[in-house]
């Protein structure tokens, strides 16, 4: 009875840290994205100005 019990307890602790795992993989993942398409609105952004300044500087 001991020993199933400590097989309980160890395989619900090695599924909590696989849980933990996981979400620490898709948290990560989603910064990436996140980070990924920041950085594509900033450079449209920066390329937008810079349209915008030549435009203005040209008339």
């Amino acid at each position: 009875m001991i020993n199933q019990i400590r097989l309980f307890w160890k395989s619900l602790i090695d599924e909590m840290n696989t849980l933990k795992a996981i979400w620490k993989l898709l948290y990560t993942a989603i910064g990436y994205v996140s980070s990924f398409f920041s950085s594509a609105v900033l450079l449209k952004d920066l390329a937008g100005w810079d349209k915008l300044e030549v435009w203005t500087k040209g008339h």
